[in-house]
């Protein structure tokens, strides 16, 4: 007896097919003349084959294949197919039993690259480069799971299937493992990560200027960047310089502040600097910070300096400084701040005070001011002394006579100050040689008082006039005073007692009577001036001296009185 050979049911599917049942042999007799079943006078004969495929176990099948002991089903279609054959010989056709080949779905869920997504939120594609059974994985064919969030505290899937990070999430970066399986076959899954970076906002904002001294200092630039919203820190963000913006030698210390060396040459200077995030380098911004390094300028009071009246210039700028060299009319303005009451005052291309001619002579304190041509807000004021002397002349005078008896000499009548007449009220006036005149004086009115009795000649006087308002402004000149006449001795006698009447007014004899000249005895008003003793009482009211010598008496009452009055006598 000899049995059907197996038949073997070959699947292309991924996963193995499931045979439940390989066609049945048939009992046959051998060598058998006709089929019967009893006997064995039978044979066998050529056996042919005949593939069915059905969509159940017990439905018929569609004829499939060719003439073949195997045959391989397409795995196409997901899903279960049922096979059997019919096998035929010369004895008859037997079917074997029904196979089931079922192909399952072929899912692939890939690593995806990581993704950069903002503090604020965002959503992240993770099905790009999954498959099912070969065709791009989408929402409608497969669900999408989150495996594991990897600490992103929050992390959702929304409908189109993308990984939705939520706001404010910490920043870091976050390895997601995500499952995707087959709608159509829950059992069918695949995972795969998906790396997100939240990314620390970081942002340097802009400084306003500031200004440091050219000795050097720090500059404060953290005070209004942040980091993730909070203060940034020298904690949490490094600090370097991107450019310097020609600042030589600007530095970053520990605590984040930019250092200003010392001796910087003044000037505004715009730094780019970076902060970046400790916990990640590749978390950066820039922004400006401008410093000012202003000039240090020096104005330096200047000595007086004397100007004629007919006008000079004045150098200011010898002794100030900007920046530590000297103050040029190229690296400075000049202007007037303060002229001092001197009218007409400029300053000329080479920084100097003009003073113009004609200035009302005087000293004037001028206050100027020097800037900075660089920089207009850098300033200094000084001041400068300038003292225009006036203009004195005394001129010598002509000879004048005086006669022995003395007199008076008019001097100042061509002398002249600032160009006007010489006065007492202007200028001083003193003997700076009497050449040899004895008891020469200078009387209130500025005129020369030759005194009585001076020995007859020609004397040269040498005076000065000062000008009253600078006594340094002096000027001389000579008078030729020629005292004539013979030197004569007066003598003024003293008179004896005269009475005069009870009644009304008396006149005395002349005072002069017994006075005299030389030797001549008696004089008259011709002869002499009456003048009143200095530092004598005012004579009683009722003594009236007239002028040719007699006293007017004016009695009060019928007593009897001693009057007394003094008097002294001067040659005319």
């Amino acid at each position: 007896m000899n049995r059907w050979p197996l038949v073997a049911l070959r699947s292309k599917a991924k996963q193995a097919a499931t045979t439940t049942t390989n066609p049945v042999g048939a009992t046959l007799c051998k060598r058998c003349d006709s089929c019967s079943t009893y006997g064995n006078s039978y044979r066998e004969g050529v056996l042919s084959y005949q593939w069915f495929e059905a969509t159940s176990p017990t439905a018929t099948g569609t004829a499939v294949g060719s003439n073949s002991p195997s045959y391989t089903p397409s795995t196409s279609t997901i899903g279960s197919k049922f096979y059997y054959v019919e096998v035929t010989g010369s004895c008859g056709t037997i079917k074997s039993a029904v196979a089931e080949i079922k192909v399952l779905s072929v899912i692939d869920a890939v690593d995806d690259p990581e993704v950069s997504v903002p503090r604020t939120g965002g959503t992240v594609s993770i099905l790009t480069n999954d498959t099912l059974n070969g065709n791009p994985a989408t929402p409608s064919n497969v669900t999408v799971t989150i495996d594991n969030d990897g600490g992103l505290t929050g992390l959702t899937v929304d409908s189109t299937g993308k990984l939705v990070v939520p706001n404010n999430t910490t920043p870091g970066t976050y390895t997601i493992t995500y499952k995707i399986c087959d709608k159509l076959d829950v059992n069918v899954c695949d995972t795969a990560t998906a790396k997100i970076k939240v990314p620390s906002v970081i942002d340097a904002v802009d400084d306003t200027e500031v200004s440091v001294p050219q000795t050097g200092g720090t500059v404060s630039i953290l005070t209004n960047d942040t980091l993730n919203g909070t203060p940034a820190t020298p904690s949490n963000v490094t600090v370097s310089i991107d450019n310097n913006g020609g600042l030589t030698g600007l530095t970053v210390d520990s605590t984040g502040k930019l250092v200003v060396p010392n001796n910087t040459t003044p000037g505004t200077y715009t730094i780019t600097y970076k902060i970046c995030d400790k916990a990640d380098a590749n978390v950066c911004d820039t922004a400006t910070a401008k410093i000012k390094v202003p000039s240090v300028i020096d104005a330096v009071d200047d000595t007086e300096v004397s100007v004629p009246q007919t006008g000079g210039t004045v150098s200011i700028l010898t002794n100030d400084t900007l920046n530590g060299t000297p103050a040029t009319p190229s690296n400075v303005t000049v202007s007037i701040d303060n002229n001092g009451g001197l009218t007409g005052l400029t300053v000329d291309s080479t920084g100097k005070l003009v003073v113009p001619n004609n200035t009302t002579p005087g000293t004037y304190t001028i206050t100027y001011k020097i800037c900075d041509k660089a920089d207009a807000n850098v300033c200094d004021t000084a001041t400068a002394k300038i003292k225009v002397p006036s203009v004195i002349d005394a001129v010598d005078d002509p000879e004048v006579s005086v006669p022995g008896t003395g007199g008076t000499v008019s001097i100042l009548t061509n002398d002249t100050l600032n160009g006007n007449p010489a006065t007492p009220s202007n200028v001083t006036v003193t003997i700076d040689n009497d050449g040899g005149l004895t008891g020469l004086t200078v009387d209130s009115t500025g005129k020369l008082v030759v005194p009585n009795n001076t020995t007859p000649g020609t004397y040269t006087i040498t005076y000065k006039i000062c000008d009253k308002a600078n006594l340094n402004v002096c000027d001389t000149a000579t008078a030729k005073i020629k005292v004539t006449g013979t030197p004569t001795t007066i003598q003024a006698n003293d008179d004896g007692v005269w009475e005069v009447g009870t009644q009304g007014e008396f006149l005395t004899p002349s005072i002069l009577d017994n006075d005299q000249i030389g030797t001549r005895i008696g004089l008259t008003s011709s002869d002499v001036s009456i003048e009143k003793t200095q530092g004598q009482p005012t004579p009683d009211s009722h003594l009236v001296m007239n002028a040719d010598g007699r006293i007017t008496v004016k009695i009060r009452d019928s007593n009897r009185y001693l009057y007394l009055l003094l008097y002294d006598y001067r040659q005319d």
